[in-house]
């Protein structure tokens, strides 16, 4: 009769990283569900018509907003690991003062980072009265930046976080406002979906899945093929 004998080792290494790796799959798959939703909200805003400046505060997440004001170049913001084929680069995020009174945090869009890890892109932005149109982005569920900021302007930093960057800047209104293609002050713009797809979200759920699936079956394989040699 052939016994089941895996081996104590490798009966701890399942029982650990199986669960690990299925609460993982199931982890992207809400997450691929959240940007799912983030992907269709922000689609149906194509082609309305955008929102005057004073209901900038009541609006909801990925509304377009008509703003005019001038920005403020000398406080910026570098959205650091921001790579686009490849090339490293940063998401540049500028205080923008309304000519309503209000501070907003406009992403402007990416730019490649200069070749050394000491320099920081230049990306000087329009000194005259503008006006541009963008769309209120929803905050990251994670999106407190705990790192080390420095106090030099352009200021490194690792991902938006909109309270920190208010305190920062005097009081701007702590939400991302990206910027659309085309507009006064723009980068390379943002594609949507670049950043992390729902699509490459279920992707990763499926590799995670995978690699639990694969070592049930080692775990068996090697449980049948030690009894059998005992």
């Amino acid at each position: 009769m052939t016994r089941f004998r895996p081996g104590v080792r490798m009966t701890i290494l399942v029982a650990v990283f199986i669960p690990l790796t299925v609460s993982l799959g199931f982890w992207q798959i809400d997450r691929a569900a959240q940007k799912r939703v983030i992907e269709d909200a922000r689609a149906a805003s194509f082609g309305v018509l955008p929102l005057a400046e004073r209901q900038l505060t009541s609006a909801p997440a990925f509304t377009r907003v008509r703003l005019e004001g001038r920005y403020e170049g000398a406080h910026q913001f570098l959205l650091d690991n921001r790579t686009r084929l490849g090339v490293p680069g940063y998401f540049v995020v500028t205080p923008f003062n309304t000519i309503g009174g209000q501070r907003v945090l406009v992403n402007r869009g990416w730019v490649a980072a200069p070749v050394s890890r000491d320099d920081r892109p230049d990306v000087p932005a329009p000194e005259r009265t503008v006006r541009i149109i963008g769309a209120l982005w929803a905050p990251s569920a994670s999106s407190a930046d705990t790192s080390s900021w420095a106090r030099e302007w352009p200021r490194r930093v690792q991902q938006f976080d909109g309270k920190r960057m208010s305190e920062s800047t005097g009081g701007a209104i702590p939400m991302e406002f990206r910027l659309e293609e085309g507009e006064p002050g723009g980068l390379e713009p943002i594609i949507l979906g670049e950043e992390m797809s729902a699509v490459r979200h279920m992707g990763y759920a499926v590799q995670w899945f995978g690699m639990a699936l694969a070592l049930s079956i080692a775990f068996v394989a090697l449980g049948i093929r030690r009894g059998r040699g005992q």
